[in-house]
């Protein structure tokens, strides 16, 4: 597929420049652009997850789309100084999983296309290595380089 990259302040611009009809394709996190696929002002062509998502069940996986075992998603997580105690970061994350286990707050995260997690600490750096180790095969093998805006 050949591209052209178009570069933006943030998401917002990004959004509206699809909806415009300015660009033809934008990747964004599902939770920012769900009311537009909800109003039929965007159209969504394939999720980046490896599985289809709870809130939009009749939209293909881009692996389902003739490209097996691509995944991509946006994560969100908390990170903490190297030095933080042990104990103190086992209190955070007690507390966090606490909230994440709420029924109402998971049900509205779910609809809006996140899959709260609340892993170890752990095993959320080892996925973090997995995605940076990913990411940097692939530029390594498109010989992708990075410019500035």
């Amino acid at each position: 597929m050949d591209m052209v990259r178009v570069t933006y302040k943030g998401g917002g611009e990004a959004v509206t420049a699809v909806v415009a009809g300015e660009i033809s394709l934008y990747v964004p996190p599902l939770g920012s652009v769900l009311p537009f696929i909800q109003n039929a002002r965007l159209r969504v062509l394939a999720v980046t997850t490896a599985d289809r998502l709870p809130s939009l069940p009749g939209i293909p996986t881009v692996g389902e789309s003739g490209y097996p075992g691509y995944t991509f998603s946006n994560w969100y997580g908390l990170l903490a100084p190297a030095k933080t105690p042990k104990d103190a970061i086992t209190t955070f994350r007690s507390a966090i999983v606490t909230v994440l286990k709420n029924p109402d707050l998971n049900k509205h995260l779910s609809d809006l296309g996140y899959i709260p997690v609340g892993d170890e600490p752990e095993a959320f750096s080892a996925y973090l290595n997995a995605e940076i180790d990913k990411l940097a095969k692939l530029v390594k093998t498109l010989n992708l380089a990075t410019e500035g805006p």
